[in-house]
């Protein structure tokens, strides 16, 4: 998906109701020295304003998968400030801003109205440009530390229902990595170590796992576009975005757990060890030319060790 001009406007869709707006700019700065967090800030001018039409989507489950596999990358760096702060910049950039969504897209002034705003003819645009987005650059300032929390909880949340899903599937692999991916105190991780004692996944471990999700808040909304009335999520940062994703999935899935069709079902790539959605049940690696590799690779190593060992039968 390639990035406009600096700063654009998008539509969130796949909930299943009228899209959300959403910003996405084009670039951050890093303040180091604001507070006890890095503060990572949007950088933008008149010059590159943005436009009010959709000219990109993102679906609720693409934003799932990407924040899930960026928890991915961030994990192997460590406590590197910079090189996590250039990776959730990109993120952002790429993407969309993760916070206060509605009220961003809101603040970001409209060029055209200031002849309306500002009858002086004298008056400057670019003045009155900086003077209004003030309000859209304090909304849009992001603390690094309570973005970082915020995408560890959803890379665990997510991570537990794999495994859970996965271990009603006959494997248990997945769940009992978790006892070392999960933070040792953390709801999850007691999960995960119950069903494994138990060997079985029971209705009150199924009963807590729903506990541990986020609550998602429903209320009316009005549609301009086809004038209607109905009831959605409010959804208001990436991350309840990509929660309603999860649960919608889950509860998707939930009916059929023992079943083996997983085409609607998460995978965690072998090769890279990032997440995605099954397009057949055999699917167990990432259609990138990296990943194919490795498949490919091992795949026919086990070839040359069955020649070997059929060899060695015959002999």
């Amino acid at each position: 998906m390639k990035l406009n001009e600096w700063l654009t406007i998008c539509d969130i869709g796949g909930l299943g109701e009228p899209s959300i707006p959403a910003t996405r700019f084009y670039t951050y700065y890093v303040d180091y020295n604001k507070g006890w967090s890095p503060i990572l800030t949007p950088e933008f001018t008149i010059d590159d304003s943005p436009v009010t039409k959709e000219n990109f989507y993102l679906s609720a489950q693409e934003i799932l998968l990407r924040l899930y596999n960026l928890a991915i990358e961030i994990i192997g760096l460590g406590d590197d400030e910079i090189r996590i702060s250039e990776k959730v910049i990109k993120w952002c950039s790429d993407n969309l801003h993760p916070y206060n969504i509605n009220k961003i897209y809101k603040s970001i002034p409209n060029v055209d109205d200031f002849r309306i705003e500002e009858p002086d003819p004298y008056a400057s645009p670019r003045k009155w440009y900086e003077e209004k987005i003030k309000e859209t650059i304090e909304l849009s300032e992001i603390n690094l530390y309570e973005f970082l929390k915020d995408l560890n909880g959803l890379y665990e949340l997510t991570k537990t229902y794999y495994g859970i899903f996965s271990f009603k599937s006959g494997s248990s692999q997945i769940i009992e990595d978790l006892k070392t991916i999960l933070q040792y105190k953390s709801q999850w991780n007691k999960l995960a170590t119950k069903i494994i004692d138990d060997k079985k996944i029971s209705g009150e471990s199924l009963k807590k796992f729903a506990e541990t999700i986020p609550e998602i808040q429903f209320s009316m909304k009005f549609d301009e576009k086809n004038n209607t009335f109905y009831i959605g999520p409010d959804l208001n940062s990436v991350f309840e975005i990509a929660t309603y994703a999860l649960i919608r999935w889950i509860a998707t899935n939930a009916p059929n757990m023992e079943d083996t069709d997983t085409k609607k079902t998460l995978f965690i790539c072998e090769a890279c060890g990032k997440i995605g959605v099954k397009s057949g049940p055999r699917r167990k690696y990432c259609a990138t030319k990296e990943c194919q590799g490795t498949r490919n690779a091992r795949k026919a190593a086990r070839s040359k060790k069955n020649i070997k060992d059929n060899k060695s039968l015959l002999d």
